[in-house]
């Protein structure tokens, strides 16, 4: 029985702990992307995926995205949209918390 508390303690404080671990290593990517079509309009709704990890988001309707990446290494970014030419983006740690990356352009 006290095994079995012990254990029901445990497991959550060491589920917790990794999760804070995890957290400390990854930075923050942040970027925005634009058509650029006769004018630059901020582009909404673009796929942002990072192959290597497998994860991705969307950019919001001010073409602003936010993304978690590991710390080590650098990672590709994939910039795609139905009808755009997909944008490659290397990025990598940069020695702060949020890289800030530059502007992406997507094109027809």
């Amino acid at each position: 029985m006290k095994r079995f508390l012990f254990m029901r303690l445990l497991f959550p404080l060491l589920s917790f702990l990794s999760g804070a671990v995890l957290r400390a290593q990854s930075f923050e990517v942040e970027g925005n992307v634009f058509f650029r079509d006769s004018t630059l309009v901020p582009a909404s709704y673009i796929t942002v995926y990072c192959p290597s990890l497998g994860t991705g988001t969307l950019t919001d309707e001010a073409g602003r995205f936010s993304m978690r990446l590991p710390v080590k290494g650098s990672h590709k970014l994939e910039f795609s949209r139905m009808g755009y030419r997909t944008v490659e983006l290397e990025v990598a740690y940069g020695g702060t918390g949020v890289q800030e990356v530059p502007p992406v352009y997507m094109e027809l």
